[in-house]
């Protein structure tokens, strides 16, 4: 195989997706990998499976694409504003999620508001990661 690639001026090493288009993927990843970069990232997983079969000959399952797809598409992750935004998100979301539930919850006891235990540990939670001043305003924000 060495000799192969010295006759084609192939140096050994390659990076990911620098693979002639011609030339069959070494491996079942990077047929998935190349496939997605033709047919794009909402591409079935039956369409990327029919793509591979014709461009390559290899029959690759749905499931196995489904997860090559989803572990390449995690490790490229989003673009531009729409990631930083979803981490954003999800950075408030987790804390705010049992927040949420505990608004949803009914107070304990008749016409009294009941904080609990995990209500407290939630507040100190905040109280560590904003600070007083930025929890005070949150509290003045949803008090109107």
């Amino acid at each position: 195989m060495a000799q192969k690639q010295a006759q084609a001026g192939g140096s050994g090493q390659q990076g990911q997706g620098s693979q002639p288009t011609g030339q069959a993927p070494q491996t079942k990843m990077d047929a998935v990998k190349r496939a997605l970069a033709t047919l794009g990232r909402k591409a079935k997983p039956t369409q990327i499976r029919a793509w591979v079969r014709s461009q390559f000959g290899r029959d690759l399952s749905n499931d196995l694409i489904s997860t090559y797809k989803g572990e390449i598409l995690h490790k490229k992750g989003g673009t531009g504003k729409k990631t930083a935004a979803k981490k954003e998100q999800a950075g408030t979301s987790s804390k705010a999620g049992p927040a949420a539930k505990a608004a949803l919850r009914p107070a304990a006891g008749k016409g009294t508001a009941a904080i609990s235990l995990d209500d407290l540990r939630l507040v100190k939670g905040l109280l560590a990661r904003v600070g007083a001043d930025g929890l005070k305003g949150a509290i003045d924000l949803l008090s109107r």
